[in-house]
């Protein structure tokens, strides 16, 4: 009988150890489960910054938004090419 009550003493240490250890991993997998959303909203948040950033790279180097800051700089076509060759080159033949 007195090794029935030792045993039942030490099952009831291993129930509570149990139970405590239960208590904790749920206490810091609910912490977790915090830091993890908080993580998915800012890879939300940055992922958005990302996609404005490539359209504004997009729209910088279009040809079209070049073409107009060319423009804006005094860059134009040129329509009559002036060649200018010196004599003493077009003599070597």
């Amino acid at each position: 009988m007195k090794s029935y009550l030792k045993y039942l003493k030490i099952i009831a240490v291993i129930f509570v150890l149990v139970l405590v250890a239960e208590v904790w991993m749920v206490n810091r997998l609910a912490t977790f489960g915090s830091k993890l959303q908080d993580l998915k909203e800012e890879q939300v948040t940055v992922s958005l910054q990302n996609q404005i950033l490539q359209n504004q790279i997009a729209e910088y180097v279009s040809l079209v938004t070049i073409d107009q800051r060319a423009k804006s700089l005094g860059f134009d076509t040129t329509l009559n090419l002036d060649y200018h060759l010196s004599k003493s080159i077009a003599s070597l033949h």
